[in-house]
């Protein structure tokens, strides 16, 4: 089974773990080297190939790596939303110097990323809302993640301006920070970025093809320009086996407000 062939029947292979979360049936399940997570019956949350445990699976998570390759001097990464540690496990693979700093709400997710995703040890993990940690956050990064949807829902938080300027805080001025969203419709994508626009000048959009997944990259200064964007991609893919350049004709840099 190939991993697209799981998203599309993540309810085949043999179950290893069953139980709730947020009032939610969850779900890991495996069929040869493919083990993944599912809620209820959405499509899997996440994915991980045992036999090669770094890689990244779902097709948005390559993606927000453009981030990394457009800030190639990070030193400090905030991961909002470690789920089973995807993010985790690529960048001790490949960027192993980055200190990163994860966060994960569910006490649950984190069990099972332990026990059957190979969550690498040691790692800076705080088991706390998105929103409470950063309410208390003094340290700055060069790089947030930020992907805290659960199945197709999503927390509260997106819908505050607070949530947006905290992350701003978060940040260092020259920092970037990736937001996953699903929205239902433009409308939603609309009002989500009317308020990630009030502290953030810059911004681009990556829609994931054939997903309901879009990108936010927020940029408190002028991003690169689209030829140093490709260059990095294209940088980023020879040294790490990546595909970020199919995603560069993809991106869309809304204009910045007078």
């Amino acid at each position: 089974m190939s991993v697209s062939d799981a998203i599309s029947n993540h309810q085949q292979g043999r179950l290893l773990f069953s139980g709730s979360d947020l009032g939610m049936p969850i779900q890991v399940r495996q069929w040869q080297q493919l083990r993944w997570l599912h809620f209820d019956q959405h499509s899997i949350e996440a994915c991980i190939d045992l036999d090669s445990p770094a890689s990244l699976t779902i097709p948005y998570t390559e993606a927000m790596v453009l981030a990394a390759a457009l800030k190639p001097d990070a030193q400090q990464m905030l991961n909002l939303g470690c789920g089973v540690g995807s993010f985790e496990r690529y960048f001790n693979h490949q960027l192993p110097q980055l200190s990163i700093t994860s966060v994960e709400a569910s006490a649950l997710i984190i069990d099972l990323a332990k026990r059957w995703f190979l969550l690498p040890e040691n790692l800076r993990l705080y088991n706390c809302a998105a929103e409470e940690f950063l309410k208390q956050e003094r340290q700055r990064y060069d790089l947030i993640f930020c992907d805290i949807h659960i199945a197709d829902g999503h927390p509260n938080c997106l819908d505050t301006l607070q949530f947006y300027r905290h992350l701003k805080q978060a940040l260092q001025p020259s920092g970037l920070l990736v937001i996953n969203v699903l929205p239902r419709d433009n409308d939603q994508l609309l009002r989500w970025l009317l308020l990630i626009r009030d502290p953030f000048t810059h911004l681009m959009l990556l829609p994931i093809d054939n997903k309901q997944n879009c990108l936010i990259f927020c940029f408190d200064q002028s991003p690169p320009d689209d030829l140093e964007i490709i260059e990095r991609a294209s940088q980023w893919d020879s040294r790490y086996g990546s595909n970020l350049l199919h995603h560069c004709d993809s991106l869309v840099r809304l204009p910045v407000p007078p």
